[in-house]
């Protein structure tokens, strides 16, 4: 176990058709009141404001992953200049780096979700308006890198129809092979594409859940069987959902109905915790409440949902890790206060934990990605909506004696 004692806190700036059977089940879950541990508050005795570079409306939307060196690589969306960027850190503190542009395109590219290949080099899913003027008229695309700096790669090309590719989500499968959960807008389905080979050069769009609207705001995990989980929203009746496919292409899955109380399951962060079970980190948005839900087993057919953090209205972004004692930790932002704030677990299943303020507010700190670095401490990602920039935080916590 982790002390929360003296903890540090370093702030960077930056720039700115599976089968046609479908089972879904529903859970009968337990809402469990959130646990007050006395753990002494963050030490912010060093704290580092570094600009590197500041655009008009840069650094929205963004995603972070560690490289093979150590080092964080950022994806990110220029609204300015309408472009995907990716920010590559020179060290793990990300005191200095490159902002490369990736792609520039005549609309949008907000969404995107950055993952490491087998090879070392990164990968960004993202979701691009093809012609500005025609706000239905979006891809989902994929941006393959040539090395590790990202120095040069090729833009793909992935799912062409109207309102596909928004909240795309990337993980590394089967083989190295990338899959990217995505919603398809215009027919209001949850689907997933997944990737031949390592370069995407083919690919299968597979639609997972077509009843009522699903998909949004998904996010993918690898099981340690090698298959797909997906958590999402289902915006029709206000649930958190997960697929859980069977195997490494998702031919065939289930999708299961965990949390249906209110309107909740927003900004759903899935990972794979150190048992091999789904957890996800959610949103109540009826509650105001930051949530977690722990799968009791790798299909999820039954679980636990807890209410980690209830003051004020709190939770929204959420995003999940696990840290090396394989306990989750969440970052989210804090709307009351208008500040980012993380949520360490002291234990697997989250039975007990503390929220920390991150000591960013006034719309400072919103969008936040979260990330384990190599030493084991958080780093997070997120966007001052002020300045149009990144904000790289790293937060030392100190280990057990």
């Amino acid at each position: 176990m982790r002390k929360l004692i003296e903890t540090l806190v370093c702030v960077t700036i930056l720039t700115g058709a599976c089968g046609n059977t479908r089972t879904s089940i529903t859970l009968t879950t337990t809402i469990t009141a959130p646990t007050t541990t006395v753990i002494s508050t963050f030490s912010v005795s060093a704290t580092h404001h570094t600009s590197l570079e500041i655009t008009d409306a840069g650094g929205k939307w963004p995603s972070i992953a560690i490289g093979d060196d150590g080092n964080p690589v950022i994806s990110h969306y220029d609204a300015t200049n309408q472009s995907l960027k990716l920010y590559i850190c020179d060290d793990s503190q990300c005191s200095t780096g490159t902002n490369r542009v990736l792609e520039v395109i005549d609309g949008a590219s907000s969404f995107s979700s950055v993952a490491i290949g087998d090879d070392g080099n990164p990968v960004i899913a993202h979701h691009d308006q093809v012609v500005e003027g025609r706000p239905w008229d979006f891809h989902l695309d994929l941006y393959i890198c040539d090395d590790s700096k990202c120095s040069a790669g090729t833009n793909v090309t992935l799912e062409t129809g109207d309102f596909v590719g928004k909240f795309p989500s990337l993980a590394i499968g089967h083989g190295g092979n990338p899959v990217i959960s995505h919603y398809d807008a215009l027919h209001q389905d949850l689907e997933l594409y997944v990737c031949d080979d390592s370069k995407c050069s083919a690919g299968t769009n597979m639609t997972l859940e077509t009843i009522g609207d699903v998909g949004y705001f998904s996010s993918v995990a690898i099981g340690d069987n090698g298959n797909p989980v997906i958590a999402h929203h289902d915006d029709s009746y206000g649930d958190l959902e997960l697929y859980v496919c069977d195997n490494a292409v998702c031919s065939t899955g289930t999708n299961t109905v965990l949390e249906t109380t209110a309107d909740t399951g927003k900004w759903p962060s899935v990972v794979i915790g150190d048992g091999g079970n789904p957890i996800i980190a959610h949103y109540d948005y009826t509650e105001h409440d930051l949530e977690l839900y722990v799968c009791a087993d790798a299909a999820c057919l039954t679980g636990t949902n807890k209410v980690l953090e209830s003051l004020g209205d709190v939770g929204n972004y959420s995003s999940l890790a696990i840290d090396n004692d394989g306990n989750p930790v969440v970052s989210y932002y804090n709307v009351s206060n208008l500040n980012l704030e993380i949520y360490v677990c002291n234990d697997s299943k989250c039975s007990t934990g503390a929220k920390r303020s991150l000591g960013l507010s006034g719309n400072i700190g919103a969008l936040p990605k979260i990330a384990i670095s190599d030493t084991g401490n958080p780093i997070i990602v997120s966007h001052n909506s002020k300045a149009g920039t990144l904000i790289f935080t790293k937060v030392e916590i100190p280990p057990n004696p």
